[in-house]
């Protein structure tokens, strides 16, 4: 099958298909005649890369099944055989069975098998579903993917646990340094009043100094002029 390698840039939005090429040699030659010489076997080329696609991934075969009215199917299987089955839409074109045990799927409490499948119905699927299924059984890969499958969920549920467990620290923090910047808008305040007060004082204090001495001088005056007046 024919492929063509593209070299892009950039990731998500930024995503850009820069140019087509017909041969990976091309591609990388493209790279160096843009100045992108360092490690022109690998994918990565500074801000570029060369991704690699297959040209018309749908072959003729697929293209007839798809007007015989083949469909894609998800489908979710238990170990037991029942199942639930509905029409499902492809990101490829390939028609496969991608395959993967899901512990407490969608529905149910068993691990199941759950994936998608091109069929010509709702039976055929559910059949071509059965059979990958006996075939995880007999051969072992069954067993491991729920062990692994469940160790995966104890994973993510001690990182939820411990993302839970940070996030309560954070949020005790958040709360403690509150209480402590109100606390400490209180005391600043109280600071505030506390000076207010004793600048008061001391304007009083000073005030009655100046009319103790204002007192004083007087009362010297009227002695001083009743001992002239004796004379």
């Amino acid at each position: 099958m024919s492929k063509v390698y593209i070299i892009v840039s950039g990731y998500y939005s930024a995503y850009k298909i820069e140019a087509p090429c017909s041969t990976r040699e091309i591609a990388e030659a493209t790279l160096a005649l843009w100045g992108r010489v360092e490690d022109l076997r690998g994918e990565e080329h500074g801000e570029y890369r060369i991704e690699e696609h297959e040209l018309d991934p749908a072959t003729k075969d697929l293209l007839r099944q798809y007007a015989d009215g083949w469909r894609w199917w998800h489908v979710s299987m238990l170990r037991d055989g029942s199942s639930e089955i509905e029409l499902g839409v492809r990101s490829d074109d390939v028609p496969d069975w991608h395959h993967g045990i899901l512990r407490a799927g969608k529905w149910g409490d068993g691990d199941s098998l759950d994936g998608d499948v091109f069929a010509r119905d709702q039976g055929h699927a559910a059949k071509i579903a059965s059979e990958r299924l006996r075939e995880l059984v007999a051969s072992g890969e069954w067993d491991r993917k729920v062990e692994r499958a469940a160790e995966s969920d104890e994973y993510l549920r001690k990182h939820d646990e411990d993302c839970k467990a940070m996030w309560e620290a954070e949020k005790g923090a958040k709360a403690d340094s509150e209480e402590l910047e109100v606390l400490r808008v209180r005391m600043a305040t109280a600071k505030n009043a506390l000076d207010e007060k004793q600048a008061a004082l001391m304007t009083a204090t000073r005030e009655r100094a100046e009319t103790e001495r204002a007192h004083f001088a007087a009362r010297n005056a009227y002695q001083e002029q009743r001992r002239k007046e004796q004379r």
